[in-house]
């Protein structure tokens, strides 16, 4: 889900079998719908928003699971009895492992992933703290950066 129609369509391409444009209609209303009205078994916030943490929490289904990857500048208020009421397993990753990676590699290679239409900006290594922060400032307009060495 997004709030952009293009990485909507990126994500269409990229395999999605469902986008949502949380802008344009209902989330909750529509994860009902693709559930049968159990809501998702996961959750992944990814963006970094108190808004997004909240509804991560409050979407996924009864004992269901929220990873956070994101994390947020701003604190984030939470109505914790969902926590428990809900059952719900909620877990922190920064990062991947080795074996992710390799898990990609073959994906990449075959094509079936839009590689090029993913990447935002190319730069030199010299101009990646640049691009960082352009990032950093507008993270919207940033699909990927692509740092040549």
């Amino acid at each position: 889900m997004d709030v952009d129609d293009a990485k909507l369509a990126l994500a269409r391409k990229a395999g999605a079998a469902e986008v949502i444009n949380s802008k344009t209609e209902s989330l909750h209303d529509r994860l009902q719908q693709l559930t049968k009205g159990d809501g998702p078994s996961v959750t992944i916030e990814a963006v970094g928003l108190p808004e997004t943490f909240v509804v991560a929490v409050n979407e996924v289904c009864f004992a269901g699971r929220v990873v956070y990857i994101g994390y947020a500048k701003n604190p984030v208020s939470y109505e914790t009895k969902y926590f428990v009421m809900k059952e719900l397993d909620i877990l922190g990753s920064r990062g991947a492992m080795r074996q992710d990676f390799e898990d990609v590699i073959p994906v990449v290679e075959s094509g079936r992933y839009p590689v090029a239409e993913t990447i935002t900006q190319t730069v030199p290594f010299a101009q990646a703290g640049a691009a960082l922060q352009g990032w950093s400032a507008d993270p919207a307009k940033i699909t990927k950066i692509h740092v040549t060495l």
